[in-house]
């Protein structure tokens, strides 16, 4: 068993499964994005279903060759490793979104700095986690693989310390603005607050970071008992606490999409796709938004 590329073979229906579920939701994002042209979402989000869905699909091939797919082994190592950083990136994202649409006022930096910071950091932790397999895969002694193995628990505690951060901000965020009440609600975008699914918007990230943080921390605790732990060598574990959350996560801002919850908006230029407004190729954002689901 130990000769296995996976350590076992993986299951050919629950990865299959798993490529159409991601690819569902990359066809669902690919759509509602080009619906609602908000694209800093959208580009972040069908990266993210894109590499699950591309890893999804080396894994069927390392069940049809068990012993020999090494190459496709790495690739979706790396690519399992970098989709839920875009997918971070587009809750990042959110916060910046919640600033812009209550008034700028609630926020502590703008809310492009919001993004920026909390993407470094996350590179920083995905950086930190890639160097640590690197000298892990490339060593010829158990001393040096530990000591990678261990760098790469550490790049990965430091991505769950930067998302549970993110959480807090986010909360807090939404309780100084509760608590400032509707009338200091101060945006160009306050008719967007009225929205039918806008009330649904902001539970759904945090049901979305939610799962994020779930599979975050399955990843440190699997990562830290080693390659060749109970975690790593049972299929099941990975596919319901790493595939499953990814998915679950993706889900919310699927069926409550940031688009046509809120609708477009700019957090670089205050107003700029504000209501009445029409975009670059002269469509009413509004309307177009609120039709999306309409039956």
């Amino acid at each position: 068993m130990d000769e296995l590329t996976y350590g076992y073979v993986p299951n050919l229906g629950a990865n299959v499964a798993g490529a159409v579920l991601f690819g569902l939701i990359l066809v669902c994002q690919l759509i509602l994005g080009n619906r609602t042209k908000e694209r800093f979402f959208a580009l972040l989000w069908n990266l993210a279903a894109s590499l699950e869905f591309v890893g999804y699909v080396c894994r069927i091939v390392g069940h049809n060759r068990p012993y020999g797919a090494v190459t496709e082994y790495q690739v979706q190592q790396v690519i399992l490793l970098m989709g839920p950083a875009y997918m971070a990136g587009g809750l990042y994202y959110q916060l910046a979104a919640l600033v812009t649409v209550y008034g700028r006022q609630f926020g502590y930096v703008s809310p492009r700095k919001y993004i920026v910071i909390f993407a470094v950091l996350d590179c920083v932790a995905l950086a930190v986690q890639t160097a640590g397999g690197a000298v892990a895969a490339s060593s010829d002694s158990d001393d040096s693989a530990n000591t990678g193995r261990w760098v790469a628990v550490g790049g990965m505690c430091f991505q769950v310390a930067t998302l549970t951060a993110f959480v807090l901000l986010f909360a807090h965020t939404l309780h100084r603005i509760h608590k400032a009440g509707e009338v200091n609600w101060t945006s160009p975008y306050s008719q967007r607050r009225h929205r039918k699914l806008f009330k649904y918007w902001v539970p759904a990230v945090f049901v979305s970071l939610l799962f994020l943080e779930i599979r975050s921390i399955y990843r440190v605790v699997e990562l830290a008992n080693g390659w060749t732990s109970y975690l790593t060598r049972n299929e099941a574990y990975n596919l319901v606490l790493d595939g499953l959350m990814i998915f679950l996560g993706l889900l919310p801002l699927t069926i409550i999409h940031p688009g046509v919850a809120y609708g477009r908006i700019s957090i670089r230029h205050p107003g700029r796709y504000a209501e009445g407004e029409k975009d670059e190729n002269n469509v009413d954002e509004v309307h177009l938004n609120e039709s999306v689901y309409s039956s």
